[in-house]
């Protein structure tokens, strides 16, 4: 629902194969729209799809006559909201594993943008998936530019120049080095100017 992280193109192709790939384990996978949440009707149908999963049909009946859940006291905004940068960070940090926490809290602190992902998977060029993530993600004309990558690099570090063209920043989660935080800012400050 954020526009910010689930709002580009990349992170929705990432999305549709984890519900593919849940689907396939035969999960039930509810999938709802942002402009979804505040129409009663819709949510109706989604919380007694929940509920069926759940706890039953007769409890989904309830669910679904029900509707004192529901609470929308003003009407939806035609996009998401615009989020401030502090907002961005306050989303990535909670999104973040906590052993990248004083990473993340330095990245903030030295005034970087927001990555535009975390924990993502990377995809290659034919949109499949590498089994590689990166911490971190920013990208550059809806591209992917730079990715941080904890060390260990696994399959990254026999990859000259990152993968696909990437540049890649390696480091350790816990150490917060320098020098990596000045490799990120020298990176963003290129794909600026």
């Amino acid at each position: 629902m954020s526009g910010h992280l689930h709002g580009n193109p990349e992170t929705r192709a990432r999305d549709r194969q984890i519900r593919d790939e849940l689907r396939n384990k035969d999960y039930k996978v509810v999938e709802i729209q942002y402009q979804e949440l505040f129409d009663l009707e819709v949510m109706r149908d989604v919380m007694a799809q929940i509920g069926r999963a759940l706890v039953g049909r007769q409890k989904a009946r309830e669910l679904k006559e029900d509707t004192s859940w529901f609470v929308c006291d003003e009407p939806p905004p035609s996009e998401p909201q615009a989020q401030s940068v502090d907002d961005v960070w306050n989303e990535i940090i909670q999104l973040t594993d906590p052993l990248w926490a004083d990473f993340v809290q330095r990245m903030r602190e030295r005034d970087l943008p927001p990555p535009d992902d975390v924990d993502a998977e990377m995809v290659d060029a034919s949109g499949k998936v590498t089994g590689e993530t990166a911490a971190f993600l920013w990208r550059r004309d809806n591209q992917p530019d730079l990715v941080v990558v904890a060390e260990p690099a696994s399959g990254f570090a026999g990859k000259p120049g990152g993968l696909d063209g990437l540049q890649v920043v390696f480091t350790n989660p816990q150490s917060v080095p320098d020098q990596a935080l000045d490799a990120i800012e020298d990176v963003l400050k290129e794909t600026t100017t």
